[in-house]
């Protein structure tokens, strides 16, 4: 093999080694991008959960404060 085969041969092993190193990057940020998708969706549901909860305590104290005005 001539040194120019050698090169090349060389430099085709070593973009096929870094496309299949960014292939792996690609599939671990892929997986990442999942993970935080359903972070803030589990976030998203317990934001809901506490806004309906301080709704519900601001609806009791209105109406406790309603009925001692009241009597």
């Amino acid at each position: 093999m001539t040194e120019p085969q050698l090169q090349l041969a060389t430099m085709t092993q070593a973009l096929q080694n870094a496309d299949v190193y960014l292939r792996g990057v690609d599939s671990f940020l892929k997986a990442v991008d999942m993970r935080v998708q359903v972070a803030e969706h589990e976030l998203a549901q317990k934001q809901a959960k506490h806004d309906a909860d301080i709704a519900e305590i601001v609806r009791d104290m209105h109406a406790k404060a309603q009925e001692y005005f009241e009597s």
